[in-house]
């Protein structure tokens, strides 16, 4: 079993947002299933496409709020919103993060690119160092 210190990066308000916005979604349909008084406009229609919409709702906040990066000895694990990659440190070529861009990406040996939500430009310096630890990594 393989017990290798991994460093775990995420995104700041990228993940608290759409966490809160999720809690938030929910004290909503709750309260308005217990306040909704039962009259003829809010019937059996209400009550199940309410909780239906709330939960997708919910389920697309968490998928924003799942980006994340772990670093290990062995390479990376870039976890985006549908999709994760385990990428061997000799598959990267580069990291780009340019100012203008919503997040860091990366260039592969086999000539594309993944961009790695977990690394945020609206995290400012926090995302700028998380870039340049993978970079150094590379180099090495």
């Amino acid at each position: 079993m393989d017990h290798e210190a991994k460093q775990i990066f995420r995104p700041n308000l990228g993940r608290k947002i759409p966490l809160w916005l999720a809690v938030v979604v929910l004290s909503l349909t709750i309260f308005a299933a217990v306040a909704e008084p039962g009259g003829a406009l809010f019937s059996y229609v209400w009550r199940v496409t309410m909780p239906a919409v709330s939960s997708i709702v919910i389920l697309v906040l968490l998928l924003v709020a799942r980006p994340r990066l772990e670093i290990s000895s062995s390479g990376l694990l870039v976890v985006n919103i549908l999709r994760q990659q385990r990428l061997d440190w000799s598959q990267i070529i580069s990291v780009r993060f340019a100012q203008d861009a919503p997040w860091a990406s990366l260039d592969l040996a086999d000539g594309t690119r993944l961009n790695t939500m977990a690394i945020q430009n609206s995290d400012g310096a926090r995302s700028r160092a998380m870039a340049l630890e993978i970079a150094n990594r590379i180099n090495r």
